[in-house]
C-alpha cells in the first residue's frame, strides 16, 4: 500500500490497524517470560513503551492539528480515567491479600506504588513484593505522562522540526547517561532496567516515530524503510539476535541495546500497521488478539497474581509442569483482567467523552489511547 494512502485515513482519526494485536503480543511476551523462564519480558515491556510513546504523541498531534494547541487538563483527566481505577483497585486487592497472609513491611512496599515511584523504590532498595514488582513499568509511563504533554506543547510552538530535534537529542543523552551509569558508575542492573532516567528513551522512540510521520521529509524516509513487507520478519530476526546478545553480553544490553530495540520496535510498529492487510500479518487484527489487546492493561496488572495463584494451585495438586503453569496462568490472568475491564474500566471510560475535544473522533480513543 502506498504510504500516503495508508497514512491519510489515520490522520483523520481513523482506526490504527494491528494495534491491538501488538498489544496482545507485548503482554504475552511478558507472561511467557515468567512462566516459561525465557528472556522475552524485556522485549514485551519495550514494545509497550514504544506503543505508549507513539500512541500518546499521535493523539496529541491530532489534537494540535485541529486546535493549534492541546488541553493539558483534558489530557490529564483522560489519563486518570484510563489508568487509575484499575491500577489502584489492583493495589488494594494485593494489600488485602498480603495483609491476610501477614506480610511484613507491606505499607513501606506498597506506598511507593501508590505514588507511582515504585520503579525507583525497587531500583534503590532491597525490599520487594512479587505481586507488585512489575508495576515499575507503569510508574515509568506515568512519569512520562506528567512531563511529555508540556514538553510537546512548548516544542511545537517552534514547529515540528524543533520537536523532532529535541526528542533525538534527549534519546542520545539518555543513551550516553545509561552507558556511563552502567560502565563507569557500575550501577546495578535493577536501577538501569527500571529508572525513568535510564529507560525513557524506550518510550521516546515511539514519540519520535509519531512526529516523523507528520514531517514531509521524514515521511519519505519512513516510506522507503517500510516499503517492503519483508521488513517485519527482518526486524523480528534482528530483535531475536538482540535478545541473544543481551543475554551473552550484558554490556551491550544495558547500554546500546535498549535504544536499538526501541528503534527496531518503532519501525516494526509502523511496518505492521502499513502491511496489516497482508496475509501473514492479518492475524494481528484477528478477534482473539483484538480481545487480548483490549484487556492488555489489566492483564499486565494481574499476571503476577495469576502466576502466583496458578503456582500455588499446582503445588497443592502435586503437579509440576511449565506448560500447565503457563496455561493456568493465562486462564486466571485473562479472567481477572476481563472482570476488571468489564466491571470497572469500561463504565468509567464512558466518562472520557467529557474530556474529548469536539473535532476529535471519540471512537478512536478506546482503541488507541493506552
Amino acid at each position: 500500500m502506498p504510504f500516503n494512502a495508508f497514512m491519510n485515513p489515520l490522520l483523520k482519526g481513523g482506526r490504527l490497524p494491528a494495534l491491538d494485536g501488538l498489544r496482545a503480543i507485548a503482554v504475552l511476551l511478558v507472561i511467557l517470560s515468567h512462566t516459561l523462564e525465557i528472556d522475552t519480558g524485556r522485549l514485551g515491556v519495550n514494545l509497550f513503551f514504544a506503543l505508549s510513546g507513539f500512541l500518546i504523541t499521535w493523539l496529541l498531534i491530532l489534537e494540535h492539528r485541529s486546535h493549534d494547541t492541546i488541553s493539558l487538563s483534558a489530557f490529564a483527566m483522560r489519563r486518570v480515567l484510563r489508568i487509575f481505577p484499575a491500577y489502584y483497585a489492583y493495589l488494594l486487592l494485593i494489600f488485602c491479600i498480603e495483609t491476610l497472609q501477614g506480610t511484613s513491611n507491606l505499607t513501606a512496599t506498597i506506598g511507593p506504588a501508590l505514588l507511582y515511584v515504585q520503579n525507583y523504590f525497587v531500583a534503590l532498595t532491597p525490599y520487594d513484593l512479587p505481586e507488585i514488582q512489575h508495576v515499575w513499568s507503569l510508574c515509568v509511563e506515568e512519569q512520562f505522562y506528567l512531563i511529555w504533554p508540556v514538553v510537546f506543547l512548548l516544542s511545537m510552538r517552534s514547529g515540528i522540526d524543533r520537536a523532532i530535534r529535541l526528542v533525538v537529542h534527549t534519546i542520545i543523552i539518555v543513551l550516553l547517561w545509561r552507558s556511563f551509569a552502567w560502565l563507569v558508575l557500575d550501577l546495578e542492573d535493577r536501577y538501569i532496567y527500571r529508572a525513568f532516567d535510564t529507560r525513557i528513551d524506550s518510550i521516546l522512540v515511539g514519540c519520535l516515530l509519531a512526529l516523523m510521520t507528520m514531517h514531509e521529509q521524514w515521511r519519505q524516509h519512513l516510506d522507503r524503510i517500510t516499503a517492503s513487507a519483508m521488513v517485519v520478519p527482518a526486524i523480528a530476526l534482528t530483535l531475536s539476535l538482540s535478545i541473544y546478545l543481551t543475554a551473552t553480553f550484558p554490556d551491550y544490553g544495558y547500554t546500546l541495546g535498549f535504544t536499538l530495540d526501541g528503534i527496531l520496535l518503532a519501525v516494526g510498529l509502523l511496518a505492521c500497521m502499513r502491511h496489516s492487510k497482508r496475509v501473514y500479518l492479518g492475524w494481528l487484527d484477528s478477534r482473539p488478539l483484538i480481545f487480548i489487546g483490549a484487556i492488555s492493561y489489566p492483564a499486565y496488572l494481574y499476571h503476577e497474581l495469576g502466576e502466583s495463584f496458578a503456582s500455588k494451585a499446582m503445588n497443592l495438586a502435586g503437579l509440576s509442569s511449565m506448560t500447565l503453569l503457563t496455561i493456568t496462568t493465562l486462564i486466571v490472568t485473562f479472567v481477572l483482567a476481563y472482570g476488571s475491564y468489564r466491571l470497572l474500566e469500561q463504565p468509567i471510560l464512558q466518562l472520557r467523552h467529557r474530556f474529548t475535544r469536539p473535532t476529535q473522533n471519540p471512537t478512536v480513543r478506546p482503541q488507541t489511547e493506552s
